[in-house]
């Protein structure tokens, strides 16, 4: 696409600028200009592509079951963020023979040149997008060369339908281009469905299915020494303006749980320093390699991947970027695997099925004193939002893994 071109050299700064930040990998930035030294293996090769973590959990019971069926099959995973490439690293220590048919490759910017740079060199047979990860070149790219696209786990939020239906004279009907959408919700099916997606179907959500997040078991057994027997409250993956409301929840807690930790886990790690000035002391930084000490009443975790460690530190957990309009809301099914008492607030939209899946069994929070109930609620009487966050697992468990249906959809692609 022309746009793409035009963008090339600020797309070339923009790696450096998120080089720097800890965003890209200085030996793998070629990748992202859709460069290898890695060779094709022979044979089918399905490329499956996942955003950052929660998208790529998902997607290895996905691959797990596919491999099983086809034993022969090679598999190229491309993620957009380093979070989601060490998720691939850590599945293939584990994976045994499986690993020996998984690629690893960042995806490329979605220009012109670099998407067929990447297309030359793979040749997939078919591509698999997950959530609503849609890059327009790419998929134009792929309807050229007749490689077959689904999209796994499809989510448009209702704010995304509008804006893609607003934009529908501006860019290529790539919808229609889909061979099947995989929605995740019915809600969700009927907004591709009213793009011009022709395939619809709906097989729930494949994040229910994924394994809870991984954890470095020596770094947690290091930091629940240092924390002891401390009550702690963890706000995972906060968006700009709800720490202010977090942080008044907390206050109002002093005096009744005047030694809680409270775990701040932004989103966006880069915001850490951020939010410590909100603070009148200085509280200690994940990213600076500090812990909590005796005497800290806030942690700020603003580090790349490691929630797997920070809720299993926790007593009971806060799921962000839902207090505070538009919002969107976070998926909840990861820490329900780890049995950890959650809440959310009321703009979750984009993870509306998860919630409704689990309603009864996630507290709703609108203020920072709905906040701070719940939490002297929890660390008081723990029993209750224990058995909830049980149920909570248990309701997962009892769920179909990967459907058969969809792996059915996968191979015809694949033919």
């Amino acid at each position: 696409m022309a746009l793409g071109t035009a963008l090339m050299p600020g797309l070339r700064a923009m790696m450096l600028i998120r080089l720097r930040r800890g965003k890209e990998r200085l030996e793998r930035l070629p990748e992202r200009r859709g460069r290898t030294k890695l060779a094709r293996p022979e044979g089918t090769l399905l490329w499956l592509h996942a955003a950052s973590v929660g998208e790529t959990h998902s997607i290895l019971p996905l691959i797990e079951a596919l491999a099983e069926r086809h034993p022969t099959r090679q598999f190229l995973i491309t993620t957009a963020t380093i979070s989601g490439a060490d998720i691939v690293t850590g599945f293939c220590a584990q994976a045994g023979e499986l690993s020996n048919r998984l690629i690893h490759q960042f995806i490329p910017y979605d220009v012109p040149l670099w998407t067929r740079r990447f297309l030359d060199h793979w040749r997939p047979s078919a591509l698999l997008l997950t959530d609503s990860e849609l890059w327009p070149g790419i998929l134009l790219a792929c309807t050229r060369r007749a490689i077959p696209v689904g999209v796994l786990n499809a989510r448009l939020s209702t704010r995304s339908w509008k804006r893609w239906h607003q934009m529908r004279r501006l860019v290529p009907p790539i919808f229609k281009r889909l061979d099947f959408v995989a929605a995740r919700g019915e809600q969700d099916a009927a907004h591709f469905a009213a793009l011009g997606a022709r395939d619809v179907v709906c097989y729930g959500d494949l994040k229910a299915n994924a394994p809870p997040p991984s954890v470095n078991m020596d770094e947690l057994r290091s930091l629940r020494a240092q924390i002891g027997t401390r009550p702690v409250f963890l706000a995972a993956s906060t968006h700009s303006g709800e720490d202010e409301i977090i942080l008044r929840a907390i206050a109002k807690l002093r005096l009744s749980i005047p030694d809680l930790l409270t775990i701040i886990a932004p989103r966006h790690p880069v915001r850490g320093a951020q939010i410590a000035t909100l603070l009148d002391s200085k509280p200690p930084l994940r990213s600076k390699g500090a812990a909590p000490g005796p005497t800290d009443s806030i942690w700020i975790a603003d580090s790349l991947g490691e929630l797997g460690l920070f809720y299993r530190l926790a007593q009971c957990a806060f799921i962000g970027n839902s207090l505070v309009a538009p919002g969107g809301g976070h998926n909840p099914f990861e820490p329900a695997r780890l049995e950890v008492p959650l809440a959310t607030g009321p703009f979750c939209d984009n993870f509306r099925p998860a919630f409704e899946q689990l309603t009864g069994l996630v507290a709703p929070i609108q203020s920072d004193n709905d906040l701070a109930d719940w939490i002297d609620s929890v660390m008081k009487d723990p029993m209750p939002w224990r058995a909830r966050a049980q149920q909570a697992r248990a309701k997962l468990q009892s769920e179909e893994g990967v459907p058969a249906a969809l792996l059915d959809r996968i191979d015809a692609l694949c033919v």
